[in-house]
């Protein structure tokens, strides 16, 4: 059986719809429905459902995501030794005065597990919790030079080395000769 036979379209569905709530920052039925390639009366089926599992709050005319999904994510971090790297984490952010993270694998993707900014104003639009390839971040390649040779190459086989900046290493070989 091939992964996408064991996949639940339905769930699917609902999560494309809390993504794009999410990253609107909020949304209307007919704006979902628009950005998921749905009719607004599949997607009001599925905002009702999240809304009465009390993911979704209503208000002022559109869907938000409720703080219930902040209890999620702090479960999920919980099972990471983040105690020694938070330090580490806040004493570069405080001596070099930009902003600093650490990243988790998972997936063949990285994700903010937790972020520490000096007090200064260098703002950034990455928050704990997103999600960074890893060939295109500092903590990715990181990330990616300590694995097995075998456990990289399923990795990087697995996904399109894209460009995120003009900086980003897009050629396998390149990336390889960083990595080492």
């Amino acid at each position: 059986m091939s992964e996408h036979q064991r996949r639940v379209k339905t769930t699917e569905t609902s999560f494309r719809i809390i993504k794009v709530v999410r990253d609107n920052g909020g949304a209307g039925t007919s704006e979902i429905a628009r950005t998921v390639g749905l009719s607004t009366g599949a997607v009001h089926k599925h905002l009702q459902t999240l809304l009465s599992l009390g993911y979704l709050i209503h208000q002022d005319g559109g869907y938000y995501l409720s703080i219930r999904f902040l209890s999620l994510g702090i479960q999920a971090r919980e099972r990471l030794p983040l105690q020694p790297a938070s330090s580490v984490v806040r004493d570069l952010a405080d001596t070099t005065g930009y902003p600093s993270s650490f990243i988790v694998r998972e997936h063949r993707e990285g994700v903010y597990a937790f972020r520490a900014t000096p007090g200064t104003d260098h703002n950034t639009d990455v928050t704990e919790g997103d999600i960074a390839p890893l060939h295109a971040t500092a903590g990715g390649k990181t990330i990616l030079a300590f694995l097995s040779q075998r456990r990289r190459d399923e990795t990087l086989d697995s996904v399109s080395l894209d460009s995120y900046t003009d900086k980003t290493i897009t050629d396998r070989e390149e990336l390889e000769q960083e990595l080492r």
